[in-house]
């Protein structure tokens, strides 16, 4: 709330300058209120303010990392309303204005990564592994512990999962969760990777220690926001452990939960 407010009042300054670096950071304000909305799983009112940044951005500095930026935001929108087509072209959109800097930059890698993201959607895994490889290399030169080196070690996992290779799944996974505690152990990266280790675990059978991972990353979203979509996520894997189990009646329950938290979100078209 207080980070969404903060966005808030400085959109309200922005505002009222006309000049180049007023309208900047009405994009910048624009932007972290988009963002904030969407970890709330608010996409209608994320998708607005993601717009008008983006506009901001073609206006004053078209061709920039902030446009870029604003691209690959707007793609994630799409994504996570499973519209993996025109997710794809936003991100087309975005590694395009990095390509033309020619130059390596993280930047350049998440554009890679959320390229990937958008094959893993449309159950494309080969081109979605050969996307996450190339980001990863990108960021093991210009940020090998950054937030994306963590999102990026996370999909590789996912990939190697749905390949059933359990064993290198747990290894990126568990790579991606060293550095999201390292770095932010109350983020929602760490939240998604220790929901994505989770998994891993259910996989390979280990239903207890799946459990365990599971409620860790529901304690670390619900503190982030009650509404955060690794909140849902967390549930429903919860859900699927019982499941697992045999414990129907728990499961019914985690998974009730998991809805009643996506309806306080809203409609997510």
């Amino acid at each position: 709330m207080l980070l969404l407010f903060c966005f808030e009042q400085g959109l309200a300054v922005a505002g009222a300058q006309r000049e180049t670096w007023g309208r900047r950071a009405e994009a910048i304000s624009l932007n972290g209120i988009g963002l904030v909305r969407l970890q709330r799983g608010e996409l209608d009112r994320s998708l607005s303010c993601l717009q008008r940044a983006l506009a901001v951005r073609r206006e004053v500095a078209p061709g920039s990392p902030g446009e870029a930026a604003a691209l690959g935001n707007i793609g994630f929108i799409y994504l996570a309303r499973k519209d993996d087509r025109t997710a794809l072209a936003y991100f087309e959109q975005t590694l395009g204005i990095y390509q033309a800097a020619k130059k390596t930059s993280q930047g350049a890698a998440v554009a890679v990564n959320n390229l990937g993201a958008a094959h893993k959607a449309r159950g494309e895994l080969d081109l979605a592994m050969s996307c996450f490889e190339q980001a990863l290399a990108g960021l093991e030169e210009v940020a090998p512990r950054s937030q994306a080196a963590v999102r990026v070690s996370c999909n590789i996992g996912e990939v190697w999962l749905a390949r059933g290779d359990t064993g290198r799944a747990l290894s990126f996974c568990q790579r991606g969760l060293d550095i999201a505690q390292a770095r932010a152990p109350r983020s929602a990266e760490t939240a998604n990777a220790l929901n994505q280790l989770g998994l891993v675990h259910l996989g390979n059978g280990n239903v207890e220690g799946a459990v365990g991972l599971f409620g860790q990353a529901l304690m670390v979203a619900e503190a982030i926001d009650p509404r955060n979509p690794q909140v849902v996520k967390a549930l429903d894997n919860i859900a699927a452990a019982h499941q697992a189990r045999g414990e129907t009646e728990v499961a019914e329950t985690y998974s009730q939960r998991a809805r009643e938290v996506e309806e306080s979100q809203g409609p997510a078209t």
